[in-house]
C-alpha cells in the first residue's frame, strides 16, 4: 500500500471532518471530495424518504435507528439498524487506517505513523461517511414528519374539543343524572369531576365555568334559559313561532330577490329543537351568563372547609 497516497489527496485532507451536522446535511461542500459527492448523491436519489414519499413513519424510524441496542426485528430475525451499521462500518475503516499506519512504520516507509490517509482507505472512509450522513438525513426527515403529524393531530383534537365545549351555550345538557356523575361525564361538553368532599364540579380550563360546582351551574342554567326564552318549563313556543315567521319572511324575500323559488316550509318549533334555535336566535358567547352572584369555585369551597 506504499503507493496509495497522492499529492492531490494529501492537499485535500486538511478539510476532512470527523463530525457531521446532526440533521444529515452534507458534511463537505460539493467538489471537496468527489468520492463523497458521488456516494451521497447516489444514496440520496435512491431514498424514498428524501424524495418526500414517506410511509409508515415509525417503522422507518426503527429501521434507521433501532432500539437501545441499535437493532430491530424483521421477519422473525434481528437486524442491525442502518445508522448503527453505518457507524460500525466507519469504525472499521478507522481500524484499518490504524493498522496501515503501523505497517508503514514497521515496513520502514515512515519513522512515525502517517497522519494522512492513503487514497483507497480515504475513498472508503468518504463513502461510509456519505452513507451515514444520508441515513441521518432520513432520520431527521422522518422525525420531522412525525412531529408535524403530532402537531396536526393536536390541532384537530383542539378543534374537536372546542366544537364539543358548550356548542350552544350552558343549556344544562346532562346536569341531572339519576345516579350521580360517572368519571368523565360531560355537561354541555364540559368534563365533570368530584372534589375531595364529593361535590361535582366542572373541570374544563377552556370553559368560563371552570371549577363551578354543578349546584351553582344548574341554577345558572335555569335562570339563563328563562331569560333568553328557551326554557322548557314553560317553553316560549309562541315567541319562537313569531321569530320563526320573521325568519321565513326574510328567506322568502332573499330568494325572490335572487330569482329563486321562495321556501315553502317553515322552521320547526318544538322543545327538542332548542339547540338549533340558539343559533337561529343569534345567541352567541357574548350572551352567555356570568357566574351567579355569591357562587364560589370548588377551590374556594374546599379552602373554606379546611380553614
Amino acid at each position: 500500500m506504499n503507493n496509495m497516497q497522492s499529492t492531490a489527496t494529501r492537499n485535500d485532507q486538511s478539510k476532512l471532518k470527523s463530525k457531521a451536522p446532526a440533521d444529515g446535511s452534507r458534511r463537505y461542500d460539493k467538489g471537496t471530495f468527489p468520492a463523497y459527492d458521488t456516494e451521497y448523491q447516489r444514496l440520496e436519489k435512491r431514498s424514498d424518504i428524501l424524495k418526500g414519499s414517506i410511509k409508515n413513519l415509525k417503522p422507518n424510524l426503527i429501521q434507521l435507528e433501532g432500539n437501545d441496542d441499535g437493532r430491530y426485528k424483521q421477519g422473525g430475525s434481528w437486524k442491525t439498524a442502518l445508522i448503527p451499521l453505518a457507524k460500525e462500518n466507519l469504525k472499521e475503516v478507522y481500524r484499518d487506517f490504524k493498522i496501515w499506519q503501523k505497517q508503514q512504520v514497521r515496513s520502514g516507509e515512515a519513522l512515525k505513523p502517517p497522519k494522512e490517509w492513503p487514497d483507497e482507505l480515504l475513498k472508503e472512509r468518504l463513502k461510509v461517511e456519505a452513507r451515514l450522513d444520508v441515513r441521518r438525513a432520513e432520520k431527521f426527515t422522518v422525525e420531522k414528519a412525525i412531529e408535524q403529524n403530532k402537531r396536526e393531530e393536536k390541532r384537530k383534537r383542539g378543534q374537536l374539543k372546542k366544537q364539543r365545549l358548550l356548542p350552544h351555550g350552558p343549556l344544562g345538557k346532562g346536569v341531572n343524572p339519576k345516579k350521580g356523575f360517572k368519571e368523565g361525564t360531560e355537561v354541555d361538553g364540559q368534563v365533570v369531576k368530584y372534589s375531595k368532599s364529593d361535590v361535582p364540579y366542572i373541570d374544563e380550563p377552556d370553559s368560563p365555568y371552570h371549577q363551578m360546582p354543578i349546584f351553582h351551574y344548574k341554577k345558572m342554567v335555569i335562570q339563563w334559559r328563562k331569560e333568553v326564552g328557551i326554557d322548557k318549563q314553560p317553553f316560549d313556543l309562541n315567541g319562537l313561532r313569531e321569530k320563526r315567521d320573521e325568519i321565513h319572511r326574510k328567506r322568502c324575500k332573499e330568494a325572490t330577490a335572487q330569482g329563486k323559488e321562495p321556501p315553502t316550509k317553515k322552521l320547526i318549533v318544538t322543545p327538542g329543537k332548542i339547540a338549533k334555535w340558539i343559533d337561529r336566535l343569534e345567541i352567541t358567547k357574548a350572551d352567555w351568563p356570568e357566574w351567579p352572584e355569591g357562587a364560589k369555585s370548588i377551590t374556594e369551597l374546599e379552602q373554606n372547609e379546611s380553614s
